[in-house]
């Protein structure tokens, strides 16, 4: 019992971790957009490899190797769809202009750009 507590803690500590850096600094986005790619990759191959050892077992191969190819397809399908509509929206319009300003002081906002 004491064995599975201590690998709770120690599995969720990446978690407070996480949160007290994001709280007292801010994290590159550069640095948090690798992490988080870092992490779901992780985490889609190892769903991958324990989801195709089952449905080899259970299923063709031929069946097995076309599911998930499909499945890859239809996921870069629906984020180009998403990317897209999030581009279109007017709540997005605007919203990285502070960081262009902010990266390039030196360069006059004109009335066009603010």
């Amino acid at each position: 019992m004491l064995t599975a507590v201590l690998y709770g803690v120690l599995a969720s500590a990446g978690l407070l971790v996480g949160a007290v850096i994001g709280l007292v600094s801010a994290p590159p986005r550069r640095l948090v957009a690798a992490v988080v790619a870092f992490g779901s990759g992780v985490l889609v191959s190892a769903l991958t490899f324990e989801l195709m050892e089952e449905a080899f077992a259970a299923g063709s191969q031929l069946f097995t190797i076309g599911g998930f190819l499909l499945g890859a397809v239809l996921y870069v399908i629906a984020d180009i769809i998403l990317e897209r509509l999030a581009a279109r929206s007017p709540r997005r319009a605007g919203r990285d202009r502070g960081d262009v300003v902010a990266g390039a002081p030196q360069i006059p906002v004109t009335s066009a750009q603010a």
